[in-house]
C-alpha cells in the first residue's frame, strides 16, 4: 500500500472521529441545559398569559411576623361591621381636616375600627425612622382594657406590644406601642409632662357624651394644642352626642354619622311605678328565664355596687329554689371598681342547655357602664329600672344631659 493511500485512510478516520464527538456533544447539550433549568428555575421562560406566583405568606407590617389563620377569620367579621363601609370616606375627611366629630350608634364598630384606621393614616404619613402614636381615650377602665385586648387580637399582635392600654394602677404598654387605649385621666396626667402631647399624631376622644371632669379639661387642653400643632389630628366620637356644641367648640369641624345595626325591638313598660324597683327587677329576671322560650342573655341595669351584689345573690337564690329542671342562670356583676379579671367574665359564653332542653343563660347585672362603653354579644332581654348615679357640676357650668 502506498503512503498516499495510508494518509487518506488516516484522514478519513480522524474525520469520522470528529463527527462522532460532535454528535455526542449535541446529544448531551439538551440534558445539560435541562438540568441547568431545574437548578435555576428562575431562568425558565414564562408564557405571555402566565401570571407570576404570589407568596402564600402575608407579613404583618406592625409585628413583622406572618399573619395567623385567626387574623383572617376575624377580618371577615370586621368587614361586616356597619362602620366598615365608611373607611375611605373617614380617611378622606381626616386628611382634609384637623378636627372631626363622629357619631356612631352602639355596636357600629367605631371604637375598634377607627383607631386602627388612624394608625394606618399615621404610618403612611410619618417619615421612616420616626414614630407617631395614636391615643384613644375611654371614660372607664374596663372599656379601655377590653377594647385594647380585642384590637390587639384583630391586628394579630401581642397585647402590650404594638397595642396597649394605660389605666390607673396598671400600665400595659412598651416602647413598641403605637396604639394606646387609656382613660381620659391618664392622658391628662401625661399632658402634665408633655403639654403639647408631642408623641401623638392622632388623639381620639371616645364616649365624649360622658363628660367627666377629666374629659372636659382634656378638651380645653386639646383645643389649645390644635392651635399650636398643625400636624395633629383630633377625632371626637360618641354614640349619643350633641354634635352642634362640639362642632362649634372645635371651630365648625365636619360631622360624620355612622348608623348601627338595627333589630326589631319590643318595649314593655310597667303599668304603674314600682315602690321597690330592685325587687321588681329581680322578679322580672326570674320570670324571663323561666317563661321565655327564646334563647338569649339578660342585661339588668342597676345603680351601684351594693345593689348589684345584692341582686346577684337574690337571683341565684331564687333560681336554686326552683330546682334542677330549670336551666342554669349565671349572674355576672359589672361595675367600675370590680377587679379587671372579674370584669372580663361578661364575655364568657352562656351555659349550655340541660338534658331536658331547659335554656341556659347568663345575666349581666351592671351599672350604666354597659350602656355605651361596652357591647356584650348575645343579649336579647334588657331590664332598665331607669335609675343611675351621676356626678353633676354646679351652676353656672353646663352639663350635657344623657
Amino acid at each position: 500500500m502506498s503512503s498516499r493511500h495510508k494518509l487518506d485512510i488516516e484522514d478519513g478516520d480522524r474525520k469520522r472521529e470528529r463527527d462522532r464527538r460532535k454528535s455526542r456533544s449535541k446529544s448531551r447539550s439538551p440534558r445539560r441545559n435541562r438540568s441547568r433549568s431545574r437548578d435555576r428555575g428562575w431562568e425558565r421562560s414564562r408564557s405571555p398569559n402566565e401570571k407570576p406566583r404570589r407568596s402564600a405568606v402575608e407579613i404583618n407590617p406592625f409585628s413583622g411576623q406572618p399573619y395567623t389563620q385567626r387574623y383572617f377569620e376575624i377580618f371577615k367579621k370586621r368587614t361586616t361591621l356597619p362602620v366598615w363601609e365608611y373607611k375611605d370616606k373617614f380617611l378622606e375627611v381626616l386628611d382634609k381636616n384637623q378636627c372631626l366629630t363622629l357619631v356612631g350608634e352602639t355596636g357600629s364598630g367605631k371604637t375598634t375600627q377607627i383607631p386602627q384606621w388612624c394608625l394606618e393614616y399615621c404610618k403612611a404619613r410619618t417619615p421612616p425612622g420616626h414614630r407617631r402614636l395614636v391615643a384613644c381615650t375611654q371614660p372607664r377602665r374596663v372599656a379601655a382594657m377590653s377594647v385594647a385586648t380585642r384590637v390587639a387580637e384583630e391586628m394579630d399582635v401581642q397585647l402590650g406590644a404594638e397595642v396597649g392600654y394605660s389605666i390607673r394602677f396598671e400600665d400595659c404598654v412598651s416602647e413598641r406601642t403605637i396604639l394606646k387605649y387609656c382613660t381620659d385621666g391618664m392622658l391628662l396626667r401625661e399632658a402634665m409632662n408633655s403639654p403639647l402631647l408631642d408623641s401623638y399624631g392622632v388623639i381620639i376622644l371616645d364616649e365624649a357624651h360622658e363628660r367627666t371632669l377629666a374629659t372636659d379639661i382634656l378638651m380645653g387642653l386639646i383645643k389649645e394644642i390644635v392651635r399650636q400643632r398643625k400636624d395633629i389630628k383630633i377625632v371626637v366620637m360618641s354614640a349619643t352626642l350633641d354634635s352642634g356644641k362640639f362642632q362649634n367648640y372645635f371651630e365648625n369641624c365636619p360631622l360624620m354619622s355612622v348608623p348601627g345595626r338595627t333589630y326589631p325591638v319590643e318595649i314593655f313598660y310597667t303599668p304603674e311605678p314600682e315602690k321597690d324597683y330592685l325587687e321588681a327587677a329581680i322578679r322580672t329576671v326570674v320570670q324571663i328565664h323561666v317563661c321565655e322560650e327564646v334563647e338569649g342573655d339578660i342585661l339588668l341595669f342597676l345603680t351601684g355596687q351594693e345593689e348589684i351584689e345584692e341582686a346577684c345573690k337574690r337571683i341565684k337564690r331564687e333560681i336554686d329554689n326552683l330546682g334542677p329542671e330549670i336551666g342554669e342562670l349565671k349572674c355576672i356583676p359589672l361595675y367600675s371598681t370590680l377587679p379587671p379579671s372579674l370584669q372580663q367574665r361578661i364575655f364568657e359564653p352562656s351555659p349550655p342547655k340541660r338534658a331536658n332542653g331547659a335554656i341556659g343563660r347568663k345575666c349581666v347585672v351592671s351599672t350604666n357602664i354597659a350602656e355605651t362603653s361596652l357591647t356584650i354579644d348575645g343579649v336579647v332581654f334588657v331590664i332598665d329600672p331607669g335609675f343611675s348615679k351621676q356626678k353633676a357640676v354646679a351652676a353656672p357650668y353646663q352639663r350635657l344631659a344623657v
